[in-house]
């Protein structure tokens, strides 16, 4: 009888050793999937947003599309709060980089802030002025003809303050996609 008690208590203190470990690693994977999951949709959203703003160079909708596309990306997103979204497009010496501040820059840069939870909106006053300024210096100058190189980006930036809370601060995730200007046939072209 007592070889058994003493039996039981190993196997008690094994579980008490081994539990928090267990209990870790399970955790940490769960949290580290969830984190590449919300990062990966930050990715997909920015590719959607440059390839249809590539495409429409020179357009009017540019920006409100690109706006649009990042929104519709940004449904799958679960835990990370977007913060900002910045596009910005130039010559291809300028736009060689990502660019997380427009204030920074020399070449034209839109940063908006999301209206409500990971959603970004063209209608208030301040968004509107910077969509009407993208509509006056962007689309009038970017040079989308053929054997130009003129580029567009557009960055995500999103806080991801984790589900299981390992880790003891927020993570700040950015995706950014910088792609060539479609090119679009056009009297300003040259040659």
């Amino acid at each position: 009888m007592a070889g058994r008690r003493s039996e039981r208590g190993a196997a008690l203190v094994e579980a008490a050793i081994v539990l928090p470990l267990v209990l870790l690693l399970t955790f940490g994977a769960l949290e580290f999937g969830f984190a590449l999951s919300d990062a990966s949709g930050l990715r997909s959203s920015v590719r959607s947003g440059a390839r249809i703003g590539a495409a429409l160079s020179r357009q009017p909708t540019q920006l409100p599309s690109i706006v649009d596309a990042v929104n519709e990306g940004l449904k799958s997103i679960s835990f990370a709060n977007v913060t900002d979204l910045l596009v910005y497009t130039g010559d291809k010496n300028s736009v060689t980089q990502q660019v997380t501040d427009c204030t920074i820059v020399s070449f034209s840069c839109v940063d908006l802030n999301p209206s409500s939870r990971n959603h970004f909106d063209l209608t208030s006053a301040a968004a509107a002025t910077l969509a009407a300024n993208w509509q006056t210096n962007v689309v009038s100058s970017e040079d989308a003809c053929v054997g130009t190189a003129w580029k567009l980006g557009v960055t995500v930036v999103a806080d991801y303050p984790g589900v299981t809370k390992l880790a003891s601060a927020p993570h700040k995730f950015t995706a950014t996609m910088l792609i060539d200007l479609e090119p679009t046939i056009s009297s300003s072209c040259r040659g």
